[in-house]
């Protein structure tokens, strides 16, 4: 019998927690040896982590999340470790998460003449905080060099768009979307369906863009619901965000949670997840997170912005409601309807977005994609 074949998935970030690269690594893991290196630049994580089905190797290279150019000389060192890791580590596929780790991974394929997936996670030149003219700059030497991957994946569809004029050999859409815990929380999902009371959620990124100050004001001024907040913030310290909801008795602030799973059971026993990305940060107009499939998983009700890649998905599958972002009249006019909704016991929206999560977005049909490039890559 032939032993497995390796792939090394790369990602800038701790990977504690990072849910896309987590799930890859379990979706690969069954057919393929995984590993995972990233760059712990925070070191705050284990240096070496072995999971059940694949081990984390952390970079502990000091550097800054939106950093900007205050950054690149870490981003570099990043590269220059990425690069001699990559090169002494034996491997067959290396799955390059986003521009800041394709580059390294690239040449170092090239090199060894095996093969590598660009993982397009985000489009770096949106994402980073560089001047307008750097900014253009990265994106034509992203958009060039789609053409030398094996493989390329986008997270939404509606990503096309945002690579045109680029030549990829194999393109992939592979959604941000969970494993089906439906039945391991179903009794959750009962007993809160039959509770008068009513519960919405976010865990995430705690930030402005994101619509957090906005839910936290509304909420403050709806006692009779409850506001589960979950996450941490790049700008804020944990304590500094306590600080801000301590005398607001409706809202739970639970902090950073680091198990997928764990999310999974906390959304569970929430109404509704709300996810009010601000369209006008150009990362977030396509947007996909897994905070709306987690919530179509799980039969939950959504409630997002208008001018995301979220609401094409929201509108074609009629599972939630539609706002403007930092609209807070809106918003909570969408709370009461989904109040309503539930005192007259009609869960259409989770139903709704349930059937869809089966019939197109399940993590099985992801997974089915994903070998196969990685089957179609190595010629098997």
């Amino acid at each position: 019998m032939n032993p497995k074949k390796t792939i090394i998935i790369t990602r800038s970030s701790g990977v504690d927690p990072d849910w896309r690269v987590e799930k890859q690594a379990n979706l690969l893991a069954g057919d393929y040896g995984i590993k995972v290196l990233c760059w712990d630049r925070e070191r705050k994580s284990k240096k070496f982590e072995k999971k059940d089905n694949y081990t984390i190797y952390r970079c502990q290279i000091k550097g800054k999340y939106s950093g900007g150019l205050k950054n690149m000389f870490f981003l570099f060192i990043w590269w220059i470790y990425e690069f001699f890791w990559l090169l002494k580590t034996p491997f067959d596929i290396v799955h390059a998460c986003d521009f800041d780790t394709y580059l390294p991974a690239l040449i170092v394929t090239k090199l060894k003449r095996k093969k590598v997936i660009y993982d397009m996670i985000d489009f770096y030149s949106d994402m980073v905080p560089v001047p307008d003219f750097l900014k253009n700059i990265i994106k034509k030497i992203d958009l060039f060099l789609i053409q030398f991957a094996d493989g390329v994946i986008i997270v939404d569809d509606n990503r096309k768009n945002q690579i045109a004029g680029s030549r990829p050999k194999r393109l992939i859409v592979i959604y941000n979307t969970p494993q089906d815990l439906y039945e391991k929380f179903k009794s959750n999902i009962k007993e809160l369906l039959s509770s008068s009371t009513f519960i919405l959620g976010y865990i995430g990124i705690i930030a402005e863009d994101r619509g957090c100050d906005t839910l936290i004001k509304i909420v403050s001024e709806m006692p009779e619901i409850i506001f589960i907040l979950g996450g941490f913030s790049f700008t804020e310290s944990e304590k500094d965000i306590r600080e801000k909801v301590k005398n607001i008795p409706n809202i739970k602030f639970i902090g950073k949670i680091s198990s997928c799973e764990r999310i999974s059971e906390i959304f569970s026993k929430c109404d509704a997840i709300f996810t009010l990305y601000d369209p006008k940060v150009p990362i977030n107009k396509y947007s996909s997170p897994t905070k709306i499939f987690e919530a179509m998983m799980l039969g939950k009700s959504l409630v997002v912005s208008k001018g995301t890649s979220m609401d094409k998905i929201i509108d074609r599958y009629k599972c939630g409601i539609i706002v403007d972002h930092d609209n807070e009249a809106q918003i909570k006019k969408a709370i009461l309807e989904l109040i309503s909704i539930k005192k007259k016991g009609n869960n259409f929206y989770g139903e709704n977005g349930r059937k869809a999560y089966m019939d197109v977005f399940h993590n099985d049909i992801m997974k089915e994609r994903l070998l196969d490039l990685c089957s179609d890559i190595l010629g098997n």
